[in-house]
Formats: structure tokens, C-alpha cells, sequence
């Protein structure tokens, strides 16, 4: 999946559309770090995946408060939840990932009018979308 997966977003990048994927690299790591301990992303399999995977142009990262996230989860009734100590050590990485600033952060407090035009934004209406956040988080 992931070789298919790969190859599919070049081609469509080469033909010029733009990809939106919802999931990064670094949050799948984070689900094997979780699920299956820290060594999981020492695997030959996993670093083979991190040298084929397409790379992304930005990477986008919905910022939603601990409390927020988790009212909204209880909400959606999620058939699997995770326990909230989970959520919490969850919530923990994706801080680490603001603080790298690899990531265009969007307040996801806002309406859903507002973050998909803030996605817009990024994705077509700035020359250097990357160079953007990073002023943008100074």
C-alpha cells in the first residue's frame, strides 16, 4: 500500500494537481511509537516506507485544545476510543510537531468555513507556503 500509495501522489503531482492527504509520516510514527513501542520505528520495513513515501510541498497541522479534542471525540462515538491517558500522551506529540516548525498551524477552533479557506490558503495562495508558516508562527 504504501509503494502504491507513493506512487500514485508523484503522478499526480507531476500532472500538476495538488494533494491533500490527512495523515503525515510522522503521525503514523506516532501510532506505531504508541501501539507497538519506541523500537517499532527502528524497523527495517518502517525506515524502508519513510525512503519511499512521497514528501509533502506543506504540512498542515490542525492545533485543537487537549479538552476541546476530547469533547469532540466523545461526540463523534467513536467505536474504539482511546483511553484518555492515550489521548493525553497523544495530544504530547503533536506538540512536539508545533514546536519543530515543519508545520502550517491552523486553529481548528474555528469554524469548518474558516479552516478549509485557511487550507486553501496555504496550499494555493502562497509562493512559498512553508517560508509562510514560519513567519506567520514568529
Amino acid at each position: 500500500m504504501a509503494i502504491q500509495t507513493a506512487v500514485v501522489i508523484r503522478i499526480l503531482r507531476y500532472l500538476g494537481y495538488k494533494v491533500l492527504c490527512d495523515r503525515y509520516l510522522e503521525e503514523s510514527e506516532i501510532d506505531l511509537a504508541m501501539n507497538f513501542g519506541e523500537f517499532a520505528a527502528q524497523l527495517r520495513t518502517w525506515k524502508i516506507v519513510k525512503a519511499i513515501a512521497a514528501k509533502p510541498d506543506v504540512k498542515i497541522l490542525l492545533d485543537l485544545p487537549f479538552e476541546e479534542s476530547l469533547r469532540r471525540s466523545i461526540l463523534k462515538n467513536e467505536p474504539f476510543p482511546d483511553t484518555e491517558e492515550k489521548r493525553r500522551k497523544r495530544a504530547g506529540f503533536y506538540e512536539l510537531l508545533k514546536l519543530q516548525g515543519d508545520y502550517c498551524t491552523i486553529d481548528a477552533r474555528m469554524s469548518v468555513s474558516e479552516v478549509s479557506g485557511a487550507i486553501d490558503s496555504f496550499l494555493f495562495e502562497h509562493e512559498s507556503p512553508v517560508e509562510e508558516c514560519r513567519e506567520a508562527a514568529r
